[in-house]
């Protein structure tokens, strides 16, 4: 799997990051543009990272490795290793080990950053974050497009607009943003098989 520098674009209100995907999967090789749209207010980066989180399971359910034509944060590259084996013990079954291999590493510089962030998907997981964690955080981001289909815009509104008001009440900041995550998932894992959330 080769993942190209991302691209940024405005689009009204937001920022769309993409990148060409190339999955080799087992018999085929496919072109994939794989994107994440947040508001512009967030600042979203164009770093490779977050292509490497949305694709990791795919590839290691497909044994396949990951070419990053770019740099990744040196922290993340080094948390991959056990990130991987962690799902490999849980599912020995249905993923392999594979090596990421980034053009360079980069050592992030924070500079001015007071804020800190989690993932919220309104499952159980993350309301446990969100209540351990409520007192330090300064935002939470919900991603359509992991957890549930881009396309079911009625229940990605009307969850939207609950978690929003949820947070806004609490003090802390509520980004929404949408991936092609999953669409890249189903056109491209060899088992078709939908990846643990």
């Amino acid at each position: 799997m080769i993942i190209h520098p991302p691209r940024i674009t405005p689009i009204e209100d937001d920022l769309l990051i993409s990148s060409r995907i190339e999955v080799h999967g087992s018999a085929r090789r496919t072109s994939e543009n794989l994107w994440f749209r947040f508001p512009a207010f967030s600042r979203p980066s164009g770093d490779f990272d977050p292509f490497v989180v949305a694709l990791l399971l795919l590839a290691m359910q497909n044994g396949e490795n990951i070419e990053v034509h770019g740099s990744l944060s040196r922290k993340f590259y080094e948390g991959l290793d056990r990130y991987q084996r962690v799902f490999r013990d849980w599912y020995p079954d249905r993923f392999k080990l594979i090596v990421v291999r980034p053009s360079s590493l980069r050592d992030d510089v924070v500079s001015g950053a007071t804020g800190q962030g989690a993932a919220f998907s309104g499952g159980v997981d993350s309301f446990y974050t969100f209540l351990k964690l409520k007192e330090k955080l300064s935002h939470t981001i919900f991603m359509s497009g992991f957890d549930m289909p881009v396309n079911l815009t009625w229940s990605i509104g009307e969850l939207t607009r609950s978690f929003s008001t949820m947070m806004k009440n609490t003090g802390i900041e509520f980004i929404a943003g949408s991936s092609r995550t999953r669409t890249i998932e189903s056109s491209s894992t060899v088992c078709r098989c939908s990846l643990p959330a």
